[in-house]
């Protein structure tokens, strides 16, 4: 049976401003957690048998980074909408816009044109965005190793490995054995974005450090990397589900 997870509305001030969250108590947990959705705000999750005064303690401590987060999803929730996954929602993959179509039965994703069937048992938004996410992240794991292998070549490297993962605070990383890894958020991005993300990492094959010839070797990947880099300095946080 799943350890329950209760849910409390709380509030917390910070540097003189008053922060509401979802304060989530699980049986799964083995730490304080906290997150920072564009639309659903601040969500701690606290462990059982922790008290409520270590979650507040937690929070102090990362009180720069919750208020520079929370004024940059206040800036992106003014022109990016609210996605509620409901039949007819609108969906972001590769620069295209997906129409989202739900129905009842057995888990099933299916793209046909630019429609996304997603079928589940039960109608609820979780149960919908459980879907949706591991459809997404298969769709990554696909499009990341094609893309990579083709803008490798154009510099005649070959990565080791590609993994995609979630990642909190990052977009991708390289290794020195040349083991690639990308958040697969990215899959939310336009094409240009995604191809951009696997330059850079590809280019830390060649140069280690974010020097200016390490700049140069992602021109030779992938021409005019920097309109792909501003997008994603603007929108990155917008890639959620």
């Amino acid at each position: 049976m799943m350890p329950p997870v209760d849910e409390l509305q709380r509030e917390i001030e910070i540097r003189g401003n008053r922060i509401a969250f979802l304060l989530r108590r699980s049986g799964r947990a083995r730490q304080i957690r906290a997150e920072i959705h564009l639309h659903r705000g601040l969500r701690v999750t606290l462990p059982h048998g922790m008290e409520e005064h270590e979650a507040l303690a937690f929070l102090h401590s990362r009180g720069t980074w919750i208020l520079r987060t929370l004024r940059r999803f206040e800036r992106l929730a003014s022109v990016i909408p609210e996605r509620a996954l409901t039949d007819g929602a609108r969906l972001p993959y590769l620069g295209r816009e997906l129409t989202l179509r739900v129905s009842r039965g057995p888990v099933d994703v299916a793209l046909t044109s630019d429609v996304l069937w997603v079928q589940v048992p039960v109608r609820r938004e979780g149960t919908v965005r459980r879907a949706l996410q591991s459809w997404y992240f298969r769709q990554a794991c696909a499009v990341f190793e094609e893309r990579a292998s083709a803008l490798a070549a154009r510099i005649g490297i070959r990565p080791v490995r590609i993994r995609v993962r979630e990642m909190k605070s990052r977009w991708g990383s390289c290794t020195r054995a040349g083991v690639l890894t990308f958040n697969w958020c990215l899959i939310l991005a336009p094409l240009g974005v995604v191809d951009y993300l696997i330059a850079h990492e590809l280019a830390h094959l060649k140069v280690p450090n974010h020097s200016p010839a390490f700049w140069t070797a992602c021109e030779e990947i992938y021409p005019g990397y920097q309109v792909a880099r501003r997008w994603l300095r603007r929108f990155g946080a917008s890639l959620v589900i």
